[in-house]
């Protein structure tokens, strides 16, 4: 992680609006090279003006974030603990916006804020995948909330209560989605928590299509390891209703919809190529309810984005190209999702940062392709969609022929940006 993102959070974090003298600062830091040198000097010129803050260093990395959590925790002696990642710049009433809380509800366990994104200007890509994150911010954690589902820590920019943390036994590494594994046990535990839509933190989006991948595959991975150990407790509860219980169910298997969407597909060309007549299932209950749970997803995004504050027909091409990614990468999580499961081996893949903005050229940066995917899963799935285009014309079944197009231009646009 370059030390110019450390230093901004480190900056932010000595602004916030709070006494030096009950301020503790704490920066994780699992760097072996010059970086961790830089990281160390910035941290005495800190020290130097009066703040108690120093960097806590593991001989490896195990456990990734969450190993490195739980070591962290052993050196703090706060009794509330704010998390914030190296592109998290918090606001100056940061604390004085969740602490209060906190000590005002003696069974609330953590407070979960809002993320924006100053990069989202960027590009067409960070633009959509900022979309894509609204989406979670300005519709699905504000929804929960008021429904009294249960909600979430997102890992980053928020407080959580020592008490509580300790009572649910700490941060656990056998997933990589530590955050939506805490937030489960301190529900089960009957832990309670809040949502701040109007405390924001700035961060940033991934850069690149690899990057995103990336991303979305360790949170999918993160899931699966999750689902088996926590939703046999959840549903056991005896304090927690059906719809919390099914949302709960929801939320930690959601990722399974990209392999879903994989064989669907894949069957779909296999009977049209077979000559079988898919009208009557196109035309049926069926058919509707995937046509309106597609119309559904569309409008979800355009929600969110009227509720953080943007003009939906000044977005369209961006959402548009958020649909097609949503379309285009499923293949290749899928086959990430399965091999992580086949080798029991998963790498917590940190995403690369740049501290750029929506001022920024993006012709001016070279970016790290720490990935290398080369577009051959895409490239099998176009051959695959148009094979059951030819046939849908020779076989007379039409009615398929709109969501080939739709897949082929979203497996296109994918490889476009992996190969860009």
């Amino acid at each position: 992680m370059p030390i110019y993102n450390e230093r901004n959070t480190i900056q932010a974090v000595s602004n916030l609006k709070w006494p030096k003298s009950k301020l503790e600062i704490l920066v994780l830091d699992d760097s072996k090279d010059e970086t961790s040198i830089l990281v160390e000097n910035e941290i005495n010129s800190y020290r130097s003006l009066g703040f108690d803050i120093k960097a806590i260093r593991r001989a490896d990395r195990t456990g990734f974030k969450a190993g490195a959590l739980q070591n962290a925790l052993e050196h703090s002696h706060g009794d509330y603990i704010g998390i914030f990642d190296a592109d998290s710049i918090p606001r100056e009433d940061f604390l004085e916006a969740t602490i209060p809380l906190l000590e005002s509800d003696s069974e609330l366990g953590f407070i979960q804020t809002c993320l924006g994104y100053s990069n989202r200007g960027f590009n067409e890509l960070t633009e959509a995948f900022a979309i894509a994150l609204d989406n979670h911010y300005q519709l699905e954690l504000p929804g929960r909330q008021n429904l009294s589902l249960i909600s979430t820590f997102n890992g980053s920019a928020g407080v959580i209560r020592r008490e509580a943390l300790i009572d649910v036994g700490g941060w656990r590494w056998y997933t990589l989605t530590e955050d939506a594994d805490l937030s489960a046990r301190m529900a089960i535990n009957r832990w309670k928590s809040r949502y701040l839509n109007e405390v924001v933190v700035g961060s940033e989006v991934p850069y690149t299509l690899d990057d995103f991948i990336e991303q979305q595959s360790r949170w999918a991975m993160g899931g699966i390891q999750a689902a088996p150990r926590l939703l046999k407790p959840i549903w056991l509860s005896k304090h927690h209703s059906l719809p919390q219980k099914l949302e709960a169910t929801i939320h930690l298997t959601n990722y399974l919809v990209f392999p879903v969407m994989v064989v669907s597909s894949v069957l779909l060309v296999c009977l049209i190529v077979l000559g079988f007549d898919p009208n009557p299932i196109y035309l049926s209950l069926i058919g509707l309810l995937s046509l309106i749970g597609s119309l559904g997803v569309s409008l979800m995004y355009a929600f969110s984005l009227r509720f953080a504050g943007h003009r939906i027909l000044g977005k369209i091409r961006y959402l548009s190209l958020l649909g097609a990614i949503g379309v285009g990468i499923s293949p290749r999580l899928s086959v990430m999702m399965v091999r992580n499961i086949l080798s029991r081996k998963s790498k917590f893949v940190v995403t690369p940062k740049y501290n750029m903005d929506g001022n920024s050229n993006p012709t001016d940066v070279v970016f790290n392709k720490h990935t290398k995917s080369g577009g051959y899963i895409e490239m099998v799935f176009i051959v695959i969609t148009l094979v059951g285009i030819s046939y849908a014309f020779i076989n007379n079944t039409y009615i398929v022929i709109g969501s080939f197009i739709i897949q082929l231009l979203s497996y296109l646009t994918t490889l476009y940006y992996l190969r860009k």
